[in-house]
């Protein structure tokens, strides 16, 4: 299980993934080792599966869209399979919930 100052680590990520050790470690009064030490091991653990970049699409012309569905279940695999393959989507993937399916996807606005 994971700590106050894990949380602490935890939160400061997801508001910056970026942000340096040093920068970090000094937010949190802790030091650069101890910060390290303890990505690591969340990273080894799994609780960080992945460190990964957001990207304004707005300020490069584009527009975005979140969409929800209600599939059968029997059909939701294959249509992900579709989805995730069109260039227009960024994302698709089952959800838990009401919704069973959840997508983004993204166009050029003219």
């Amino acid at each position: 299980m994971i700590d106050k100052i894990d949380q602490k680590i935890l939160l400061e990520l997801l508001r910056d993934s970026r942000i340096s050790i040093s920068l970090l470690s000094k937010k949190l009064k802790i030091s650069r080792d101890v910060a390290n030490y303890r990505i690591n091991k969340m990273v080894e653990n799994n609780i960080i599966r992945n460190f990964i970049t957001e990207i304004d699409v707005e300020k490069l012309g584009f527009c975005s869209a979140f969409f929800c569905l209600n599939l059968k279940p029997e059909i939701e695999k294959e249509f992900i399979d579709y989805i995730s393959s069109l260039n227009f989507t960024s994302w698709a993937g089952t959800l838990s919930g009401f919704w069973s399916l959840g997508m983004a996807i993204y166009g050029k606005v003219s």
